[in-house]
């Protein structure tokens, strides 16, 4: 199994709450799928450096499955929360765990698919003159 890691982000101090925002990016290659693996927090000082690696992934996925792993990810902000409905948009599958991850998850869900709802709405029907069926 072939394992590729990318940069991993150092810790960023916030004085202001006294907390360290962690995120940790690591792609996996197998045969049959790429997978994100993210793990801390998905908040915005992070979320260039995952479009980033997610950009990668879709370039030289081809055939194979795309993953996302939020297994090890604690905390989610409303940004972070945009970054995945995009990419949740794009086909990818999502492995989840914990509370408030996978409800954020479920959300983005629902908010594409009322999109989609909302997009086959608005698409006009064609008319049909008099006499055709």
């Amino acid at each position: 199994m072939y394992y590729r890691q990318s940069r991993v982000a150092l810790a960023m101090l916030r004085p202001s709450a006294g907390l360290a925002t962690v995120l940790k990016i690591t792609t996996k290659d197998r045969p049959e799928s790429f997978t994100l693996v993210l793990e801390g927090r998905l908040c915005r000082p992070w979320l260039g450096e995952v479009e980033d690696r997610w950009s990668e992934l879709i370039s030289s996925a081809g055939e194979k499955q795309l993953l996302v792993d939020l297994a090890g990810v604690t905390f989610i902000d409303q940004d972070g929360q945009k970054l995945l409905a995009s990419i949740l948009e794009r086909g990818a599958a999502v492995r989840a765990s914990g509370v408030l991850v996978s409800y954020m998850v479920q959300q983005a869900q629902q908010q594409i698919a009322r999109e989609a709802r909302r997009a086959s709405r608005s698409t006009p029907k064609p008319r049909r003159g008099p006499g055709v069926p």
